[in-house]
C-alpha cells in the first residue's frame, strides 16, 4: 500500500540528514511533496522509484521527484550510511536551472545519477561537507551549508549533463 508524507518532514526551503541504518526493515513504498537526493555514502542497498529498481553502491546517487513513489528495498550489507537531501520547489523557484537533474530523470524515467568512479569519491565528500555538522563551526552555518548545497546541485546538473550522467542501471 503506498503512503504519502507531506511537509512535516520539510518545514523549510531544504534539509540535510546523514543516516545510518541496518537494513532489516520493510519500508513501504511511498511519496513526498518535495525532492529528495540520496547519496550512499558506505554500503549497498537496492532501491526503487516508481516502477525502476537500482542496485546502489557507493558513491551513487538517487534522485526522487516529488510525487515519485520510492523506497529503499532490503539491503544487501547489514548497514548502510546515506546522506538525504529534501528539497522543496521554492527552493528551485528561487534558483532557476537547478532543477535540471530531476527534469532529466523525469524525462528519461531513470533515477539513478550515474558518477564515474573516479567521481565518487568527491561526490562523497561534496556530500558530507552539507551536514549540519561539517557547517556548525562557521559563524554564519545556515548560510554555509545553502551555499555547499547549490555548489552540490551544480556539480550534480554538471554530472546528469554528462553523455554518462543518467545511464540505465537496473537490479535484477
Amino acid at each position: 500500500m503506498a503512503q504519502g508524507m507531506g511537509k512535516g518532514y520539510l518545514e523549510s526551503d531544504f534539509r540535510v540528514f546523514y543516516l545510518s541504518s541496518i537494513s532489516d526493515t520493510v519500508v513501504p513504498m511511498h511519496y513526498h511533496d518535495y525532492r529528495q537526493i540520496m547519496i550512499l555514502i558506505d554500503g549497498a542497498i537496492d532501491y526503487a522509484v516508481e516502477n525502476r529498481h537500482y542496485s546502489m553502491s557507493k558513491g551513487d546517487v538517487i534522485l526522487v521527484d516529488a510525487g515519485c513513489m520510492h523506497r529503499p528495498l532490503l539491503a544487501r550489507t547489514s548497514t548502510y550510511e546515506r546522506i538525504l537531501i529534501y528539497l522543496s520547489d521554492d527552493f528551485f523557484t528561487a534558483r532557476p536551472g537547478l532543477d535540471e537533474l530531476f527534469l532529466r530523470a523525469q524525462d528519461n524515467q531513470n533515477y539513478l545519477l550515474y558518477v564515474q568512479p573516479e567521481g565518487k569519491k568527491r561526490v562523497i565528500c561534496q556530500a558530507k561537507d552539507l551536514t549540519d555538522k561539517a557547517c556548525s563551526k562557521s559563524r554564519f552555518p545556515l548560510l554555509l551549508q545553502l551555499s555547499r548545497i547549490n555548489e552540490f546541485l551544480i556539480e550534480l546538473n554538471d554530472i546528469a549533463a554528462s553523455s554518462d550522467g543518467l545511464k540505465e542501471q537496473k537490479c535484477s
